[in-house]
């Protein structure tokens, strides 16, 4: 799929004269209004284009004929345009631009880490659970335990007495120290 979206078109990333835009095109009446904007209002009359059905079964030539048509202006110089119509638009940002443009925002988008001795970064704990929370167990069979009762264990791995699991469910690293006493090993 892609960034296109199966049963709606134009729903995906078009090319513009100097980078791509994400339209968001639900509807018909949406259709006509990016046709009006495009300077082409006939194509939301025309029998290919004329309703999402149509636009979806002829979308290779409804594609080649909305880029032929962005090729004329920068891709914000559409966003705007489309914008101002009311309709759902975006510029699709490289990383660099992303991050320039959260930070324009207001938002910290860059998070430095602390290093290790080694000088390799650190990581946060990965938010795996244990194999005896995820699966039937191979020798009952039984479904795993409810949230409930994993609460009930959550003060140390593993989540249930004597499932045979020695790995921490937060942090995946074994820890066989926090078994509860009489679990197997």
């Amino acid at each position: 799929m892609g960034n296109r979206h199966p049963s709606i078109a134009p729903y995906e990333t078009l090319a513009t004269r100097d980078g791509s835009l994400a339209v968001a095109i639900g509807n018909d009446r949406q259709f006509a209004v990016m046709a009006t904007a495009l300077g082409r209002p006939a194509l939301a009359e025309a029998p290919a284009f004329a309703t999402n059905h149509a636009r979806v079964l002829h979308r290779t030539e409804l594609v080649t004929t909305l880029e032929d048509l962005l090729g004329a202006r920068t891709t914000d110089e559409w966003t705007a345009e489309f914008r101002a119509r009311g309709l759902t638009c975006g510029k699709v940002n490289d990383i660099a631009q992303a991050i320039g443009f959260a930070t324009e925002l207001g938002l910290d988008p860059v998070v430095t880490l602390p290093s290790t001795e080694d000088d390799v970064p650190a990581s946060r704990p990965s938010r795996t659970r244990c194999a005896c929370t995820t699966r039937p167990s191979a020798t009952t069979g039984r479904r795993p335990p409810s949230a409930r009762t994993r609460r009930r264990y959550a003060a140390g791995c593993p989540i249930r007495p004597g499932c045979g699991c020695r790995t921490d469910h937060r942090c995946g690293e074994r820890n066989s120290s926090r078994l509860p006493t009489g679990s197997k090993t």
